[in-house]
């Protein structure tokens, strides 16, 4: 009896898997923006594992954003600075992370060699935002940025049809073993 219900478990486990937390393969938007004055570079798509780091600077530094399928990264190697901006008024923004799928950012860690504090990281269920208003970024400094992802729980008032199918062909073998076993007992009964 208990392999029945292990081999039902096994077809419908399917059913329930959800995707792991990874960017990779996904295109996400990466923009960098001064809301006060109105100004954006224009968000950048950008494909997890097959573009090349988006530039965000203006020519004369080297900010460059990218991801990996667990991290996002921001580099500088000549430094860049944040302006006379308060913090959150200049910004960069990854947006459309995990988009499509149940997972969403419930926090994130971070390694950094030079100014960057949590302070300075706020997230959303799909985005993240960094901002670096008044903050210069040092020579040679890398901010990663380890997301930490969980599966929203989702809802549905109607079951997917193929889950009902499977608990009921399931329910039926159940309902057949026990009879079977009801009949071999009164046989040897008799």
């Amino acid at each position: 009896m208990l392999k029945y219900i292990f081999a039902v478990f096994c077809l419908c486990a399917p059913l329930f898997a959800d995707s792991l937390g990874r960017l990779t393969g996904e295109t996400i938007s990466i923009d960098r923006r001064i809301p006060s004055l109105g100004f954006d570079w224009g968000a950048q798509d950008y494909t997890v594992g097959q573009s090349t780091p988006v530039d965000l600077s203006q020519g004369a530094t080297d900010l460059l954003a990218s991801a990996t399928d667990t991290d996002l990264l921001v580099t500088t190697s000549s430094g860049a600075a944040g302006g006379p901006y308060a913090l959150f008024d200049h910004i960069i923004t990854f947006e459309n992370l995990f988009n499509g799928t149940s997972q969403i950012i419930t926090g994130f860690t971070f390694t950094d060699n030079y100014v960057f504090d949590p302070s300075q990281i706020q997230f959303t269920a799909h985005s993240l935002t960094i901002g670096f208003g008044g903050k210069t970024f040092g020579e040679e400094e890398m901010l990663d940025i380890a997301l930490q992802t969980s599966t929203a729980l989702q809802s549905s008032s109607v079951p997917e049809p193929s889950v009902i199918a499977l608990l009921s062909l399931a329910f039926c073998l159940l309902c057949l073993k026990a009879r079977r076993g009801r009949l071999s007992q009164v046989d040897r009964l008799a």
